[in-house]
């Protein structure tokens, strides 16, 4: 059996509802949906940022695309530091490191 409700949402969001007899001792599925219209839930007023993820969506990005190591060794995430003028990495790690460490050390009176 099904049946349909409108309900006024009270403050808090709560809402009281009452069903007949026949669903006594019953297990039921309740579906909430608002009813203001199609402009409060058009995603193209959401903030792009708020905005739900689509299934194909979430699909892609679930989806692995493996590369080859000349793909990997040619994208701009490898070696994006250059441009910092940073030629050894290691050496370059290290004089950060002794740096940090002299930022940490207690003032000498």
């Amino acid at each position: 059996m099904v049946i349909e409700l409108t309900a006024k949402v009270g403050k808090g969001g709560i809402v009281t509802l009452q069903l007949p007899p026949e669903f006594e001792d019953d297990e039921v599925r309740i579906t909430v949906e608002s009813t203001r219209g199609s402009e409060a839930t058009s995603t193209e007023e959401i903030p792009w940022e708020e905005r739900p993820w689509t299934k194909e969506e979430l699909e892609a990005l679930l989806t692995f695309k493996g590369q080859t190591g000349a793909e990997i060794a040619n994208s701009p995430e490898v070696g994006s530091w250059a441009h910092l003028g940073i030629t050894d990495p290691v050496a370059w790690v290290e004089e950060v490191r002794r740096q940090e460490e002299e930022e940490r050390k207690w003032p000498r009176d």
